[in-house]
């Protein structure tokens, strides 16, 4: 089942983009990691996946009634 898909998501600060154009779904048995450089939009990415940041473009569809740990 899926239970979060990004679609198209973009994020920017200012003039520079932190990550363009993520698209992935998360089965609900899923584990994932995210790596980078400081600075390159992981804690960002988290924050728009939590709902606690909104993209710039595109859509972050969460399934009703399940929680991301």
């Amino acid at each position: 089942m899926n239970i979060l898909s990004l679609e198209n998501v973009s994020k920017n600060y200012g003039i520079k983009p932190l990550f363009e154009n993520v698209t992935v779904g998360l089965e609900d048995t899923d584990k994932i990691g995210i790596i980078g450089a400081n600075g390159s939009g992981k804690t960002t990415l988290l924050r728009v996946i939590a709902g606690t940041e909104t993209p710039d473009t595109g859509r972050v569809v969460r399934t009703q009634g399940k929680t991301l740990a």
